[in-house]
């Protein structure tokens, strides 16, 4: 009989590749499933259903779903065009390590016709910020390109 009590078969298991990495929170799965739903319903057709659970994945801070519901809001697929809903959901996902998010952000921002001191330029300015802050390099570039329209905070 095998004497378990040193969990030595633990680290052999690990050292095997047995044990991966540790496990998923149930935000980031709830938010892949509602992802994975909304996929499924973009692909029958059903697109305000398909955004309504791009929205439902992007609250629980899943960057692909924001990016999605950011996409659909911008371009008013499945429900009318609100920039500031699609700024929100940019933000959201760039604040969760989306590079391509961040340049999505900053593009709102340099569109024709959005206003240089709304939501969205205060949302981008802030989010862009911090991930350059954070070290991401791209961000700081897209950072830049805002600050040139917009202009730093002012006090």
């Amino acid at each position: 009989m095998r004497n378990f009590s040193n969990h030595a078969w633990l680290a052999s298991f690990a050292l095997a590749g047995i044990i991966a990495a540790p496990p998923l929170s149930a935000q980031t799965i709830t938010g892949q499933m509602n992802f994975d739903d909304a996929r499924q319903y973009e692909s029958a057709g059903d697109l305000t259903k398909a955004r309504n659970r791009y929205n439902v994945g992007c609250v629980k801070r899943h960057a692909p779903s924001c990016e999605a519901y950011g996409v659909m809001n911008r371009d008013g697929v499945g429900g009318p065009v609100d920039l500031s809903t699609a700024g929100d959901g940019f933000s959201i996902a760039c604040e969760e390590q989306s590079d391509m998010a961040c340049k999505m952000l900053a593009d709102l921002v340099l569109a024709d016709g959005t206003d240089p001191q709304g939501y969205v330029a205060y949302l981008a300015r802030e989010t862009l910020a911090s991930a350059c802050a954070e070290g991401r390099s791209s961000a700081c570039g897209d950072a830049d390109r805002v600050l040139a329209k917009i202009g730093p905070e002012e006090d």
